[in-house]
């Protein structure tokens, strides 16, 4: 009874702590940090995963009278199911939607080989040299930033980073679609906390 006895409280007290830890990540998940950025940057940086990052990321471009976008490469087709012929690449959907804004393609910077997660794209911009880069504004999700500021913060030191998200998202809490993006965020989070890099993990090189 003894042994039962501690195993259900030895198992009880793992529960609470792991109830913390989700806690915490729900709350900075949705509740980020209020945006602070400059007047002007050297690039927009947007990363892969939400086509409408594009699209922020080339109204921030004139905005911010910024000399480049930095596009996160990441070569998964996007699938047409109307006309596979169409089907395209990630980067180059994206590449479509900054051009279609008025923005030289010219001054469009790829990184990356294959970015297949929010930590490649970190490794990846900080082995990017660039001369006259010094200051960046990475552009992504609401739901999304605190996981990629705290990899972006961890792994690159060469730039200067400022973080954006467009804040007009549904509420999460009338949301389901956002409501599985907050579970999924929750999970990477625990999983690069433990891992680091958890694609390894997952079968991912």
């Amino acid at each position: 009874m003894l042994y039962i006895s501690r195993l259900l409280s030895l198992i009880g007290t793992i529960s609470i702590i792991i109830l913390v830890i989700i806690s915490y990540l729900a709350y900075q998940i949705t509740n980020p940090e209020k945006i602070i950025f400059d007047n002007e940057y050297d690039a927009i940086v947007i990363l892969s995963g939400n086509p409408q990052r594009a699209i922020t990321g080339s109204k921030l471009y004139k905005s911010k009278y910024s000399k480049y976008i930095l596009l996160s490469k990441e070569d998964k087709i996007i699938t047409n199911y109307l006309n596979p012929k169409l089907s395209i690449k990630t980067y180059e959907l994206y590449i479509s939607i900054i051009a279609a804004n008025q923005i030289d393609i010219n001054n469009i910077i790829l990184f990356g080989m294959d970015n297949t997660s929010t930590y490649n794209e970190a490794k990846s911009l900080r082995d990017l040299e660039l001369k006259n880069v010094h200051k960046v504004l990475i552009v992504t999700d609401k739901y999304h930033i605190y996981r990629a500021k705290t990899i972006f913060n961890n792994i690159v030191s060469r730039y200067q980073m400022d973080f954006y998200y467009d804040n007009d998202q549904i509420d999460w809490t009338i949301s389901k679609s956002s409501l599985l993006i907050i579970f999924s965020e929750i999970l990477k989070s625990i999983l690069y906390y433990v891992f680091t890099d958890f694609d390894r993990y997952l079968g991912k090189i």
